[in-house]
């Protein structure tokens, strides 16, 4: 089903019942917390036709529009220029799609189109361009088969990968809550793989977002995982970065000596694997 009716259904049902809780919308029909926050978007924001109570129920405040909306039947002659204009509504419209993506997806393998479609959001994601990480996201999940996407074939696996981008994504547009969740989801994953990089991956994902949202000790408490995992299994790159991410809780929490000394190993460490990615921020942390 797509968007907009979900939306029209939801309208209904929002017009019948006055009050829903969006407990009960995610159970009616079967959506999640960035689908809530979307139909909040398009009924209370571009709409206003609903309006949000303590973030737990929706409630209709149309009240002009009372009864069930019903879609009009052509008609031969345009209606008078009054009532078009009285049932004009404000929408902002975002389509994204990979240029060429439904001829691409004819010509390569599906686990290639997804390969594909995460290489995408990673490079959409430094270049800026969040709503369109967002979107492919969610189409990289929709995708994501388990049995199929092997991390050996991808480094780590590509769900743990796409909850990682899905948290850094709604974290940078805003929404820390659903931010944490992916992490926890990318997490929980990352868990049932016997594969040491897509685990580093995940733990490093829970310790990155804790770390955004400022909850120190949890962020320096999973760095700290992270950088003991990493150690035994022999990924360099993942004890360098943690060290950094490690350091800065350490100075944000009244320790800033020690913490800028362990950024700096951290940032030496970093720079001797030869890798230069998000060089800037690891920088940015260790001055």
């Amino acid at each position: 089903m797509k968007f907009y009716e979900v939306v029209e259904q939801v309208s209904v049902l929002l017009q019948r019942r006055k009050r829903v809780p969006y407990r009960v919308l995610k159970r009616e029909f079967e959506l999640d917390d960035e689908y809530i926050e979307d139909i909040k978007a398009e009924l209370i924001d571009a709409q206003q036709v609903a309006k949000d109570e303590d973030g737990k129920v929706l409630v209709w405040t149309d009240e002009e529009g009372s009864g069930e909306r019903v879609t009009p039947p052509l008609q031969s002659t345009p209606p008078a220029r009054e009532a078009r204009e009285a049932e004009r509504r404000q929408l902002t419209v975002m389509f994204c799609d990979l240029v060429g993506s439904t001829a691409l997806s004819e010509q390569i393998d599906p686990e290639e189109l997804r390969e594909v479609v995460r290489t995408y959001c990673v490079t959409q994601l430094w270049i800026g361009e969040f709503p369109a990480v967002r979107f492919h996201v969610k189409q990289g999940l929709a995708l994501y088969d388990p049995h199929t996407h092997h991390a050996l074939s991808y480094g780590q696996d590509l769900g743990v990968a796409f909850h990682l981008h899905a948290s850094q994504v709604l974290w940078l547009l805003g929404y820390p809550d659903e931010a944490l969740q992916h992490a926890q989801a990318g997490f929980a994953l990352s868990q049932k793989f016997s594969h040491v990089n897509t685990t580093a991956y995940g733990l490093g994902m829970i310790a990155s977002i804790y770390h955004s949202r400022r909850e120190w000790q949890a962020a320096q408490e999973r760095a700290e995982a992270v950088v003991a995992f990493a150690t035994e299994a022999g990924l360099p790159h993942f004890v360098a970065q943690m060290s950094i991410y490690l350091g800065s809780t350490l100075a944000a929490q009244g320790s800033p000596a020690e913490g800028i000394a362990k950024m700096r190993q951290g940032l030496a460490a970093q720079l001797a694997t030869g890798a230069r990615i998000i060089q800037q921020q690891w920088l940015g942390y260790a001055d």
